[in-house]
């Protein structure tokens, strides 16, 4: 696909990624050529059955392949190897589109059930949360991405990734880094949130506080209106602020944080920066530094003298 044909084959590429995905058979590639391609919108009338083979879009050729905004309706697509300079939104109705190896100077909202982020770097514009997960979307992963920083002007609330709606998520291997308000945030507004694993992650707040940071919390889990449950926190770093709810089902183990979460009943085998507990814990408090976490993106390993072998993210 390149502008300059109208029947989508290699001989005579188009333009109109609609006119491409009716081409495409289940399990095809398209392959969209270098160059911008403007803001594009794959119509649900046009989609594939649900269940069936993925048709991927994949940037292709020499050179950075563009999209401005990118607005998925269709279910069973994958998009691949580009560049978006605005939004990516995987509406409702786009189940098992996945999103892998893009580059997103913008946001991403993931809405669909079966949606996944995978091995991608995004970076969100000031006073905008880079990815949100909502509108009950079920069994999504991220996995493997690089997001952040996010700052924020005013008192506007900015997180690396905001998890409002949602059941059986999967949060893992990522680095999240130095937005305003938390890095991670796990709190049920729009609708229950059940489910979630949190997992091999690098987490970190922003610091100090000032006009682009708040300086609140890295990584927290709060009540709302809604049912939160079943939240397992493991194998993490995390640089900054924790808050915890002690909501049911919640687990924390061979996390390590530089705060402490609070006296926790599912809080066990962690290594935590400073003490909090009156009674008794089963998780160790030393001092925990980190390599360099002033680098961008921040490298979390924690510095040998931890004697932190085995806990945090690897």
């Amino acid at each position: 696909m390149d502008g300059r044909g109208a029947e989508c084959t290699r001989r005579d590429p188009c333009s109109n990624w609609n006119a491409a995905l009716r081409a495409a058979r289940p399990g095809d590639v398209v392959n969209v050529l270098p160059g911008h391609h403007g803001s594009q919108k794959l119509r649900k009338a046009d989609a594939k059955p649900v269940g069936s083979a993925p048709v991927l879009f994949r940037g292709a050729g020499t050179g950075s392949t563009r999209v401005g905004q990118l607005d998925v309706e269709v279910p069973e697509t994958t998009f691949a190897s580009l560049q978006v300079t605005s939004e990516v939104r995987v509406r409702r109705t786009a189940s098992g589109t996945t999103l892998s190896m893009l580059q997103v100077n913008g946001i991403v909202d993931l809405e669909a059930d079966r949606s996944a982020l995978l091995d991608s770097r995004v970076a969100p514009p000031a006073d905008r949360d880079a990815v949100q997960v909502r509108s009950g979307a079920a069994d999504v992963a991220i996995r493997g991405n690089v997001i952040g920083p996010g700052p924020r002007t005013g008192a506007n609330h900015v997180d690396c990734v905001q998890v409002s709606w949602a059941s059986r998520l999967q949060i893992t291997g990522n680095t999240l880094y130095r937005c305003a308000t938390q890095s991670l945030h796990l709190k049920p507004d729009r609708g229950d949130v059940v489910d979630v694993l949190v997992q091999g992650n690098a987490i970190q707040g922003c610091v100090p506080r000032s006009d682009a940071c708040n300086g609140y919390n890295a990584f927290d889990v709060r009540t709302a209106g809604h049912d939160i449950r079943d939240i397992r926190v493991i194998g993490n770093t995390v640089h900054g602020g924790v808050t915890f709810d002690d909501v049911p089902g919640l687990v924390l183990q061979r996390n390590l944080m530089n705060d402490h979460p609070g006296c926790l009943v599912g809080s066990t085998d962690n290594v935590f920066g400073r003490g909090g507990c009156d009674r008794p814990e089963a998780n160790a408090v030393r001092s925990v530094r980190f390599v360099a976490p002033d680098a961008d993106p921040p490298d979390l390993r924690a510095v040998p003298e931890c004697a932190c072998a085995g806990y945090g993210a690897r």
